[in-house]
């Protein structure tokens, strides 16, 4: 598990990114996150855990008893942070629904959005430039896009850390996504990871999912859609003058506080 100071600092980066934002966390936290913001586009939702969908769905209780059921027992994960993973969906549905960054000449079926957890970012390589700059060409408006870890971890998982695409295949695979919850819901679903896989093999016939592998090449594999989104030449410059590190680190997770929520439209 990461330092406090680390994770500080990995927020800090995130939050000097000048894509437009919107961030879901708790009304207390809101200042904190607009002094790091400063004057770049974000648009926050104060947002409290007992306000998700998940917990009004399901009952605490519920997510209280996934503690039972997790393998191995050895993490010591909170059911704080088995609702929170879950409900990247739902905040990403709120996100779609605002339009709080119109754009010009632009439907808004149009706009990319993608969910990335606030220490996505390991690096400084980013500082106060876009995150996103380019999509797939390939990626159609019925899709999602997500990146595919199950190589590099040797599990059936796909990276919980980002979820991106158009309205219009955001939506079907946040539902297509539920219903995976709900037919293993006598099941553990504190790794959403495995159910996003499971989401994605399920409907691998209408290509639902937009695969992209991720990538040591480029810093840490867990991590990939950050130079794939950013631009791979501009990372690969940076990786022959030897400036990534070799950081290890897989995930999220933080606390049960939603204060690593968010949301970007372009």
């Amino acid at each position: 598990k990461s330092a406090t100071s680390e994770y500080a600092s990995w927020i800090r980066h995130m939050m000097l990114v000048e894509d437009n934002m919107i961030m879901f966390c708790e009304p207390d936290l809101i200042h904190v996150f607009q002094e790091l913001r400063q004057d770049r586009p974000t648009h926050f939702v104060p947002t409290t855990l007992n306000e998700t969908l998940l917990v009004k769905e399901y009952g605490m209780d519920f997510w209280d008893q996934q503690s039972n059921l997790e393998p191995g027992k050895l993490h010591h994960q909170s059911k704080e942070l088995y609702v929170y993973r879950n409900e990247k969906g739902h905040f990403l549905e709120q996100a779609m629904e605002m339009d709080a960054f119109p754009t010009p000449n632009k439907s808004f079926d149009e706009s990319f959005f993608a969910w990335i957890d606030l220490a996505y970012l390991r690096n400084n390589l980013l500082d106060y430039k876009r995150l996103i700059r380019y999509l797939p060409k390939p990626l159609r408006q019925d899709q999602a896009v997500l990146l595919d870890i199950h190589h590099f971890v040797k599990h059936d998982y796909l990276s919980g850390d980002f979820i991106g695409g158009y309205k219009k295949g955001l939506k079907r695979w946040i539902r297509e996504y539920y219903k995976t919850l709900e037919a293993n819901r006598h099941q553990f679903l504190g790794n959403d990871r495995s159910s996003m896989y499971q989401t994605c093999e399920s409907n691998k016939k209408s290509g639902l999912c937009y695969m992209v592998a991720s990538n040591e090449r480029y810093g840490d594999a867990s991590f990939h859609m950050a130079p794939y989104l950013h631009g791979v030449q501009y990372w690969g410059i940076l990786d022959r003058l030897n400036v990534f590190g070799k950081s290890r680190c897989f995930g999220c997770c933080g606390g049960g506080r939603l204060n690593q929520d968010l949301t970007f439209q372009h």
